[in-house]
């Protein structure tokens, strides 16, 4: 294309083109495609530059007409537009000639491009989501550990003194046994945290004895509820009638003991 002293290549990949003579605003050139894609015809602009600021915009108030009008034309103006009547976003990129006379209007659909930002920003939000639940999780996890293990290391340390009688050492040993199985649960917790986040994680339903899954627990926390001077107390009935709930273990045992490490924690 050439106009007056100057002379400019115009783009020729099918995007809307439209070249306006400075000095009036005047459209010196438009591609075809400008009608196709934006739906405004060549003649209409030559006509009225306004009736296309009022399909692409809201007439001479456009925000981005106002900006084309106070800008020096030194670097290239860029900017985004959601245009509703054809439900896509564009690129509006606007360069002027060297010798100052013409600026070419290059218009490219970047809808696709919108919605894959879209998109990569959902999964992007999605993995800093699962990266937060995993930190809480493993953050959860190392303080529970802390329960079984202290209850592991008491026992033991009571067993082991000299002058136990052969019941409390048992009683030790059931409850070192009671809290090793907890523990094991809680590490293939965390062994299953693949699985966890590929949402394969199976529960293993069964018949769950209630009044034997409070004994556990209570061995387990005794000793720490009695280190930090807070009583417990899991009372049975001495004719205690048989409960069973059709439940997975683990799961129930962890809410429990996340009731009890909450109260011992947080009351006196």
């Amino acid at each position: 294309f050439k106009g007056g002293s100057g002379s400019f290549g115009v783009p020729g990949n099918g995007d809307p083109v439209m070249i306006l003579r400075c000095k009036d605003l005047y459209p010196v050139y438009i591609t075809e495609s400008f009608e196709q894609q934006l739906d405004v015809t060549g003649d209409d602009i030559k006509t009225d530059i306004g009736i296309f600021l009022d399909k692409v915009g809201s007439g001479k108030d456009w925000k981005l007409w106002k900006k084309y009008r106070s800008w020096d034309g030194k670097q290239p103006f860029t900017s985004d537009f959601y245009l509703e009547r054809m439900k896509s976003w564009y690129r509006l990129e606007i360069t002027r000639s060297k010798d100052g006379l013409y600026d070419t209007f290059q218009f490219r659909d970047i809808t696709e491009d919108k919605k894959e930002l879209e998109a990569a920003k959902e999964q992007l939000k999605i993995a800093e989501s699962v990266s937060q639940s995993k930190t809480e999780f493993l953050s959860s996890m190392s303080h529970e550990i802390r329960t079984p293990m202290n209850g592991i290391i008491g026992m033991t340390e009571i067993a082991l003194k000299e002058g136990q009688t052969e019941e409390v050492r048992l009683d030790c040993l059931r409850k070192v046994k009671g809290s090793s199985k907890y523990l094991l649960g809680l590490l293939n917790d965390i062994l299953d945290m693949s699985k966890i986040e590929a949402g394969t994680l199976e529960f293993i339903y069964t018949d769950v004895d209630v009044n034997q899954i409070m004994r556990e627990l209570e061995g387990i926390f005794r000793l720490r509820l009695e280190e930090a001077d807070v009583p417990v107390r899991i009372i049975f009935e001495p004719k205690l009638p048989v409960c069973f709930i059709h439940t997975e273990k683990n799961r129930i045992s962890q809410v429990i003991s996340n009731f009890l490490s909450n109260a011992f924690k947080y009351t006196s």
